[in-house]
């Protein structure tokens, strides 16, 4: 189960497509400065006309060069530069500067000195310097734009102070669960006094994810969420006020000067300390809601079972909290479309208060449902889906307390009058014997479809698996070029990419699901033997093997499991 977006996320459809377009735009012309820099770099020749980039368009082949990646820790070439800016992983100029910079750095450190890469890379860094330089700016304007942003007052009441600092790990546990990038006014101004901010358009950023932050976690009838509304207001005209001073000379901003920098102030501030275990209990027990709170004191199996799922924490902290209810499907469509039962805690305690169980057994299936749900949907090893594989322990353990037997048959209630039976549609899977598609014994169709629908998912999720937003599988969609990298089908025997496999697939070559996992298999064990350990693509295909294998393992399980079910029903 995805982690679960707080009801602040329900909001208006055009205001997310606006801000989507804004961001798009920032995308835009962050990736178009960073690609005309790379350009400039990357055409930039000597006085005797040689492009002197040449010898770091491509990182050294390890067979021939293993000492350069035993002295070099974090390599890096242009080629990976430009994957990055065609894959919209620079968050700032800031971050392609460093990456330029880590590029000369290694060439001046691996080569001896006076040779000809080593100068090469000499002349590059003072190029480079001279360009970027005209883009620095005075310190002033950074510090200028947290002042104003700080001391913004709404009817003469302070707003910032929220931001100031991160909530507390130990009380708002799930606040991390569902902001991805937490960041405070404090984690600004460090930035600021460390100098790391390059362009306004980079503390706009980071001020507006905190604002984004906000307006995620918290509910639209809030204070908090009316605040930053007007805060992201204020924000975007500071920052346009601040442009047009930097391109007025004549019409400059009159910089105030403090003795003590406000952001400097802020930077040192400390942290406030984190509450004791006792307290937090005791606060969580205090805001304990009807809606998520656990169900009475009456002393039925069913009930205990459920309390003990419902109250159960890990030292302090709850694991069920993501588990409540179902994900909105307005953000989480894909869920809907991977899991075909969605189950969530409060509706077994709906079933548990009308009494729809009618053995142990069918509740601790529908705990078990849920908890399988959520660790087919979310990446192995994250936290929702390690909370879901403890509280399936728990789970187990608890019911068996009680009383449960995997291995002891249930009886259904069953009724004579055969079409008045009610089961549920999501249960029968057009095997019904009323249905015209029923047949005592197996369809030949039916396996081969979900063969097929099975390898299409696989393709698919592969197709779009993203990591922090970031897609991975650009590098796989094509084999490279035999003219720039003829060594690679020297070293690569049996070379394939994505077009190759979505052309089998298209086909029908794919008889098993097994056949198109050994392609996808192939394709990232040539990347791993052609490309260097350190390298993205390396890291990439390393990735993307493990989240499919994650995959197969759920679409087996899942299989065995519809399996089984034809059977029952047949029988």
């Amino acid at each position: 189960m995805p982690k679960r977006i707080h009801s602040a996320s329900d909001r208006d459809d055009n205001n997310e497509s606006t801000s989507t377009s804004k961001r798009t735009r920032k995308a835009t012309e962050l990736n178009n400065l960073c690609q005309e820099y790379y350009d400039t770099f990357r055409s930039y020749k000597s006085e005797d006309g040689r492009i002197l980039c040449e010898n770091f368009i491509r990182l050294p082949t390890k067979r021939a060069n293993t000492d350069y990646y035993t002295s070099i820790k974090e390599p890096i070439d242009l080629t990976e530069i430009q994957q990055k800016i065609h894959s919209d992983q620079y968050d700032s100029f800031e971050q392609f500067l460093d990456d330029i910079e880590l590029l000369i750095n290694n060439a001046k450190n691996y080569y001896r000195k006076n040779s000809m890469e080593w100068k090469d890379a000499n002349e590059l860094s003072k190029y480079f310097y001279s360009k970027t330089k005209s883009q620095s700016i005075d310190s002033y304007y950074f510090e200028e734009f947290f002042t104003a942003i700080y001391n913004t007052r709404i009817d003469n009441r302070p707003i910032t102070d929220i931001f100031l600092f991160l909530p507390s790990r130990k009380i708002y546990p799930d606040y991390y669960l569902i902001v991805t990038k937490p960041i405070d006014l404090k984690m600004i101004a460090m930035k600021i006094q460390n100098n790391e901010y390059s362009l306004l358009d980079d503390m706009e950023n980071d001020l507006l994810l905190m604002i984004s932050n906000a307006r995620k976690y918290n509910d639209p009838k809030s204070q908090i969420y009316k605040d930053t509304c007007a805060l992201k207001k204020i924000i975007t005209s500071v920052k346009n006020e601040l442009d047009t001073a930097l391109k007025t000379p004549n019409d400059r901003l009159r910089l105030s000067k403090r003795d003590v920098l406000l952001s400097s102030e802020v930077a040192n501030m400390e942290y406030p300390e984190e509450p004791d275990d006792e307290e937090i209990i005791q606060q969580t027990n205090d805001d304990a809601d009807s809606e998520t709170s656990s169900l009475g004191d009456e002393e039925d199996s069913y009930r205990i079972l459920y309390n003990s799922i419902r109250n159960y924490k890990l030292g302090a902290q709850s694991l069920i909290d993501p588990f409540m209810k179902l994900p909105n499907k307005r953000f989480h469509h894909d869920y809907y479309e991977e899991i075909k039962r969605p189950i969530a805690m409060s509706l077994i305690k709906n079933h548990i208060k009308k009494g729809k169980y009618t053995d142990l057994g069918d509740l601790v299936d529908d705990l078990k449902l849920m908890f399988d749900n959520a660790m087919q949907y979310n990446q192995e090893g994250s936290l929702i889906y390690n909370s879901a594989k403890k509280l399936l322990d728990v789970t187990l353990l608890k019911a068996h307390e009680l009383g449960y037997d995997e291995q002891k048959p249930r009886l259904k209630e069953a009724r004579v009058n055969i079409p008045m039976i009610t089961i549920k549609d999501e249960y029968l899977i057009a095997s019904s014997p009323q249905s015209p598609n029923f047949q005592r014994n197996r369809s030949s169709k039916k396996p081969i479809k979900s063969t097929e629908q099975n390898i299409q998912s696989i393709y698919t999720f592969i197709r779009e698996y993203r990591e922090n937003d970031i897609g991975l599988i650009a590098p796989f969609l094509e084999l490279p070029s035999a003219e720039e990298y003829p060594d690679y089908y020297e070293t690569i025997e049996q070379p394939i990419d994505m077009s190759m496999i979505k052309d089998k697939m298209d086909k029908g070559i794919y008889k098993r699901e097994q056949d198109i996992i050994d392609d996808l298999n192939r394709m990232f064990s040539n990347a791993k033997v052609y490309n260097v350990d350190e390298s993205y693509i390396f890291k990439y295909a390393s990735r993307l093997e493990q989240a499919l294998a994650n995959k197969y393992k759920t679409i087996i399980i899942k299989k065995e499991r519809t399996s089984q079910s034809n059977r029952i029903l047949t029988k």
